[in-house]
């Protein structure tokens, strides 16, 4: 911009405070600086370096949807596209900072998801009876471990064991039957180690028949 006092430059976003006046000295063609606002307020017409603007919030802010369909981008992905897309240089741990406050966002909170633990324990009792869910803490109320096993993942268990059980057992001698009610009454009443033991006999019985 130029008028008969001097030359006004300004940046090419209407919004951004960058601005330069020049004003000629003594009606020649030598201008002098009379005003310099040297930082942009936007982010647009920088080529290199950092900006004032470019925050982890910001970066996150730009970053937010790619970790919704990729939770693997790292920090030095987030590094060269902020580069890439608008020629602004940030540092790792400025991306890193930026991703995991994206990652809050989408998820929620570290702290947050160890506090709703046991409501999340509760909830899957509620809604899958028969399953188990056991929750440990320390003494100051800190997580140490967690427990889950749904009931069909029982259920699948005890026929998986009923299955080879069976198997084993029509290997018996006829003469073994007596092995064969015993498991069909027990097998949904004694506990896994006594099953073993009692398959174990019955392995030990077929050899020695066999000998």
């Amino acid at each position: 911009m130029n008028n008969a006092k001097g030359i006004i430059y300004t940046c090419n976003q209407p919004t951004c405070r960058w601005r330069v006046y020049a004003r000629p000295i003594r009606r020649g063609n030598i201008f002098q600086i009379a005003t310099l606002e040297n930082r942009h307020s936007c982010l647009s017409g920088l080529t290199t370096g950092s900006h004032p603007l470019a925050t982890s919030s910001w970066v996150k802010n730009k970053i937010i949807n790619i970790i919704r369909d990729n939770q693997s981008y790292s920090p030095s992905q987030v590094v060269m596209d902020i580069h890439r897309e608008h020629r602004i240089n940030i540092s790792y741990s400025k991306a890193w900072r930026a991703r995991e406050m994206a990652f809050a966002e989408i998820n929620g909170s570290y702290f947050d998801a160890y506090a709703s633990l046991e409501e999340y324990s509760f909830r899957i009792i509620e809604s899958n009876p028969g399953s188990s869910c056991f929750l440990k803490t320390t003494e100051n109320n800190s997580f140490q471990r967690i427990f889950i096993c749904f009931k069909a993942c029982i259920d699948g268990f005890w026929v998986v064991v009923y299955q080879l059980s069976v198997l084993m057992l029509l290997s018996c001698p006829p003469n073994t039957k007596v092995y064969y009610l015993l498991l069909v009454l027990m097998i949904r009443t004694i506990n896994f180690i006594q099953l073993l033991m009692l398959l174990q006999k019955v392995r030990t019985q077929n050899r020695g028949l066999g000998s």
